[in-house]
């Protein structure tokens, strides 16, 4: 008999169907197995792409402050920062109070280089003297549109004061506050205290 008859899948011997040899069996065996490794791979690259998600928070916009300096401003009399009344409609006339220190867009200032105006951030007004007062102690201080006028210009002093370009009064935390959230914001003549003295735009 031909021995080649032995590589035939099933040989006919004596009228009976004779099972193929254990070697080609063995290779079918080791062909399987070769192949199953890839089933994962093909089952990732088929899997569907996942799509990238971004949180809301992640989105959320954080305006930057350009040739300017921004920041808070906090009394030192009593640790609270200047404070645009967040229950005010972010319009002309909303008042300016301490309040403690939050890191919220109204209580944070910012006045571009070279600059003399005090802006807001979270209405875009400027810290303004109430032009209508007397240049007097205890003139009121407000948010109001920027209109570049003396009333709203704001200057640095060598010891942490900031005069008013109209009267030359002082940004100045109401001393017979009781050093609490809501305490008023006004203009005074310097004193040198700690009530006039502010560590800005930080």
């Amino acid at each position: 008999m031909n021995k080649k008859i032995w590589l035939t899948a099933r040989t006919r011997v004596s009228g009976r169907v004779k099972k193929p040899p254990v070697s080609i069996t063995a290779l079918a065996v080791l062909i399987t197995l070769l192949m199953v490794p890839a089933a994962p791979a093909m089952a990732r690259s088929l899997a569907p792409a996942r799509t990238a998600t971004t949180t809301t928070e992640s989105l959320k916009f954080v305006p930057a402050c350009i040739n300017c300096q921004q920041g808070s401003f906090v009394n030192m009399a009593h640790n609270l920062c200047l404070d645009a009344v967040r229950s005010g409609d972010g319009s002309s006339g909303d008042n300016v109070q301490l309040w403690n220190c939050n890191g919220g867009d109204n209580q944070t200032w910012y006045m571009y280089d070279g600059g003399t105006e005090l802006i807001n951030l979270a209405h875009g007004l400027c810290l303004d003297a109430v032009s209508s007062g007397d240049g007097s102690n205890g003139d009121n201080v407000q948010l109001w549109t920027c209109r570049n006028t003396s009333n709203q210009h704001w200057y640095l002093t060598q010891d942490f004061a900031w005069s008013n370009g109209a009267h030359g009064l002082y940004l100045d935390a109401v001393a017979s506050g009781d050093g609490s959230s809501g305490d008023n914001v006004q203009l005074w003549a310097y004193t040198g205290a700690s009530n006039q003295k502010w560590n800005a735009f930080v």
